[in-house]
């Protein structure tokens, strides 16, 4: 039998109560009916399992106002059925009656004690209601059977898709418990407990992970410096915060303030206080609470700027000190930067509270809340492995993404390096070469590289470069540039 033949066949015995003469004052009313199934563990019970009963009480430990013993009705099969009393008027005068909205713990027992326990809210006249004990999923799509009927109405649902958009499927809302129809996605830095707000504690354990490359307990677990960011603009701006898809379809900048001060609850609901927009985080079945979501400090855009200072060129074993500089230009609230180690390089100093992440190779930096901007510098000793070696990193302001101007790099002392060659053989031609700063050199010209002459004689500027112009047109030509012999 299924559940809905089942549900149908116990609809007669509800009227009952209607077609008996009335022995009392009171006004008896249909009864509640209360159905499903069992599982304890990995065991789905039946009927054959007869030493266990389903009792609804008042209280957790009160003596039982109704209950089912399993098998005890056999055109249930292996569905408890529990007949709860209902009196319209007060005062009730049968101790096993109950009013509707009467809160109920329905309990799950054997011979060892309670197993399992849930509330119900006793309903109007007549009303049935399924409400399964324990993790039952027929379908077999890793989604509780309850968990579905709740949200949708029914089973079937495809654990991997996003209806509210907010970056978790079904299988993760159904995990965490959460309303899969509404975008109610916490900031991972928000966890003690997640109430819609980060507070200082949270913000610090959280750029305390990310700086030490530590793993965190909620994806990612490999913290974006834009996370970070963006968890400090929260923190500056109010704390409260909520996640608007309007600004944003992803994260970070989906998580913006909110106007009101009023804490969260654990589903992200408002007091209701709060003024009226367009999101609301309600839970199913409730009255739906509305937000007013602050207007974003600043826009997301591309002003703030991180420049670096470095050596042209770098002696194997010889200490280099790298200077970054971030400015917040738009005005933002909360910043950091990380940078990329060249492989094996050793680090001296990591100036301004910095450090290491090994797991990363990174150096970190932040949060830095100061809008006139904070430089930042570290000496690292290179090896002799490398020819050039680029210096890439990132900085980050209010969980936007700002990348180091230019991406500088250095050449090994000693060596020479073309960075451009244009024009033509008949109008001449123009290049552009590094090397070691504020030394001679000389450019050489061959049309069958086995000839050379003297083009130029140059020297590098203070960053390292040489430019020269061949004005003789005609033919194949080739260049290089040698030191000044002393």
């Amino acid at each position: 039998m299924n559940a809905f033949s089942f549900a149908r066949s116990l609809l007669p015995a509800l009227l009952l109560p209607f077609l008996l003469p009335l022995v009392h004052g009171e006004i008896p009313e249909p009864d509640n009916l209360v159905y499903g199934t069992i599982m304890l563990g990995t065991n789905q019970v039946t009927a054959a399992d007869t030493g266990i009963s389903v009792e609804a009480r008042r209280t957790p430990t009160s003596p039982a106002i109704a209950g089912y013993q399993m098998g005890a009705n056999p055109s249930a099969g292996d569905f408890y059925s529990l007949h709860i009393s209902l009196e319209s008027l007060p005062p009730i005068t049968d101790p096993s009656a109950c009013e509707t909205d009467t809160l109920l713990y329905l309990v799950v027992t054997d011979s060892t004690g309670v197993r399992d326990q849930k509330t119900f809210i006793v309903g109007d006249r007549g009303q049935v209601t399924r409400l399964d004990f324990g993790w039952i999923d027929t379908d077999d799509n890793g989604l509780n059977d309850e968990w579905e009927r709740q949200f949708f109405g029914q089973l079937g649902i495809d654990p991997y898709a996003d209806p509210d958009s907010d970056g978790r499927n079904n299988l993760i809302e159904a995990q965490a418990g959460t309303n899969p129809l509404l975008a109610d996605t916490p900031h991972p830095a928000d966890r003690s407990p997640c109430d819609y707000a980060i507070d200082i504690d949270e913000l610090t354990t959280f750029a305390l992970a990310w700086k030490t490359g530590q793993p965190w307990p909620e994806e990612p677990t490999n913290i974006p410096l834009d996370y970070v960011t963006r968890a400090g603009y929260l923190w500056k701006n109010g704390e409260h915060y909520l996640q608007d898809l309007v600004m944003a379809s992803s994260p970070p900048l989906w998580w913006t303030n909110i106007v009101s001060s009023a804490p969260l609850n654990s589903v992200g609901q408002a007091l209701p206080s709060l003024s009226a927009f367009s999101l609301n985080r309600s839970s199913a079945g409730s009255t739906p609470t509305a937000l007013v979501a602050q207007p974003p400090l600043r826009h997301p855009d591309t002003s703030n700027q991180v420049n670096c200072s470095l050596p042209p060129v770098f002696n194997p074993g010889e200490p280099v000190r790298i200077t970054l500089a971030m400015q917040p230009e738009s005005g933002a609230t909360a910043y950091g930067l990380e940078a990329q180690v060249p492989f094996d390089w050793q680090i001296m100093a990591i100036s301004d509270d910095g450090q290491f992440d090994a797991t990363n190779q990174k150096i970190k930096w932040g949060l830095f809340f100061d809008p006139a901007g904070t430089t930042v510098s570290c000496e690292l000793i290179p090896t002799a492995t490398e020819d050039e070696v680029s210096f890439t990193g990132t900085g980050s302001f209010d969980g936007v993404s700002a990348p180091i101007a230019g991406q500088p790099s250095m050449l090994r002392a000693g060596l020479i390096k073309f960075l451009t060659l244009s024009g033509s053989a008949d109008r001449g031609f123009q290049a552009r070469l590094r090397a070691e700063p504020d030394k001679d050199y000389v450019i050489e010209m061959s049309v069958d590289l086995a000839h050379w002459e003297i083009l130029a004689r140059v020297r590098t500027s203070t960053d390292g470069t040489i430019e020269f112009m061949d004005g003789y047109p005609g033919g194949t030509r080739f260049y290089r540039a040698r030191t000044v012999s002393p």
